[in-house]
Formats: structure tokens, sequence, C-alpha cells
């Protein structure tokens, strides 16, 4: 319900509803619990199957998010360069791990999202 009356907010005039909900949990002082660079888009399916590709992703920090502990990462303005970019399974298949990743080059700036505390963010 959070997450429809954002949308609606930020798209006002637009039938929005919810596709696909998920929980994604860094446990406390877990070191390796860091997920790999990727588009979201990389994980829908192809456009001949879903060609509305109008999304919202919402994140609420039930903890304060800084660089230290594992905020919020993005490539300000990637969104906006008209194809995905190429990603590889993160094991040795897709069928092995379903995570991807994309390199990102060291020289492209990143935006970090610090959150305090059961602050909202979407993107």
């Amino acid at each position: 319900i959070l997450a429809e009356s954002v949308a609606a907010q930020l798209f006002e005039g637009l039938e929005m509803r919810l596709d696909y909900d998920q929980l994604l949990n860094k446990r406390p002082g877990k070191q390796d619990a860091v997920f790999a660079w990727h588009q979201d888009m990389a994980y829908w399916p192809p456009r001949e199957v879903t060609p509305d590709t109008r999304t919202v992703t919402f994140s609420l920090a039930l903890d304060a998010t800084t660089k230290a502990n594992g905020c919020l990462v993005f490539l300000p303005g990637s969104g906006l360069e008209g194809e995905l970019r190429p990603h590889v399974p993160i094991g040795s298949s897709r069928d092995d791990s379903h995570a991807i990743a994309v390199q990102v080059s060291d020289e492209e700036y990143q935006e970090h999202v610090q959150a305090e505390r059961w602050c909202g963010v979407w993107r």
C-alpha cells in the first residue's frame, strides 16, 4: 500500500499497479552482503514479452544507511542510456545463481543515497 501511494503521488493520472515486490535484507556486520552493480531492467523479461517497462522502485531504510554500512548507490543518468549494459551471471550460469552483474568504471560518478532510519527512497 505504501509503494502504491508513493507511485500515485509521483505519477498522478497514470494507472499504476503492484507487479512485483521483494525483500532484500543485509545482516548487520556481514561484510560480504554486497549487491553487485546491475540495472534492474536486466532482470525483466524481454521487451517482446513486457513492452511497457515503466516502473518505480522504492526502498525503505529500516536502519540508517551510510557509505560505511552499504547504502544504495546509483549512476546518475544511467537510466537514460537507451540500452541495457551487458550483464553476466555472478555464478557459472543464471541457473547456478540468479544474480547478475555489470561492469562499472571507477571514473563513472557514483551517487550514494544515505538515509536516516525509516526514510523512503524512490527512483
